[in-house]
């Protein structure tokens, strides 16, 4: 048997255990494009970017858990929405659980969504251990990002 082999072999069989023993939970990252809607605006907002009749926004809808995305006429640079969940783990301290991004330009003045599937914030005990679900997000296009908006995820 080649000695190199046996070797690498050796090496693997120590050095996996101790990595499956020591991982934390991983935040998993989604890309979506969004889904195009005939629906335009969005229902119960929190919403981002620029609220003119030329630039795009983005907004969450706690009611469903669906983002959406608006690409203005002049919203260049795909617009999008990145998002984060957090959950609260066993010892009460917010954790990213879940992150992603909705892309949302099909053409000009076009409205997107993605629909995500998020713990409630009432919901206990969630895969974390706690209780505890909020989300954060920001809107993305060629004129930059806006700050991130937290929203707690209660309907």
């Amino acid at each position: 048997m080649n000695p190199r082999r046996v070797l690498l072999a050796a090496a693997l069989a120590c050095v996996t255990p101790l990595a499956f023993a020591t991982s934390a939970h991983s935040a998993s990252y989604e890309e979506d494009w969004g889904t195009l809607t005939a629906s335009e605006g969005c229902g119960d907002i929190v919403r981002l970017g620029n609220d003119d009749s030329d630039g795009g926004l983005g907004c969450f809808e706690r009611y469903g858990d669906v983002f959406r995305v608006w690409a203005g006429d002049h919203a260049d640079g795909s617009p999008r929405v990145y998002w984060i969940n957090e959950l609260k783990n066993s010892s009460g301290v917010w954790t990213t659980y879940r992150e992603g991004v909705c892309y949302g330009e099909w053409y000009r003045d076009s409205w997107v969504y993605c629909n995500k599937d998020f713990y409630e914030n009432s919901t206990s005990p969630n895969k974390l251990g706690g209780q505890g679900s909020r989300i954060k997000f920001a809107y993305y296009d060629s004129a930059g990002m806006t700050s991130y908006a937290t929203v707690v995820n209660d309907q």
